[in-house]
């Protein structure tokens, strides 16, 4: 299991509409991660990460401060590595 530590910076929920395709897509409850990642050089670079979960109820009190969230991860074919948290878990006050 892989786990993400960040600061939660933001919730918000995507509302439920159709795609270029004309097929609907159900309305997504969204979070946001702001993590350090570290370069080659030693220095630190800030990255947001904005991840889809279950339920906004168990993130909103947490807003502004470090959790851990486990997620999974797949390679995709040009966009790198796309993570997800996985169904059914919460976040934990880092």
């Amino acid at each position: 299991m892989i786990e993400i530590t960040g600061q939660l910076v933001n919730t918000f929920t995507v509302d439920a509409g159709t795609n270029k395709k004309g097929e609907a897509y159900d309305a997504k409850d969204k979070i946001q991660l702001l993590g350090e990642l570290e370069q080659p050089n030693g220095e630190k670079r800030l990255d947001m990460l904005t991840l889809t979960v279950d339920d906004l109820s168990a993130y909103v009190p947490l807003i502004g401060q470090r959790i851990r969230v486990p997620v999974g991860a797949m390679g995709t074919s040009g966009r790198g590595v796309l993570f997800f948290v996985r169904k059914g878990t919460k976040p934990v006050a880092a």
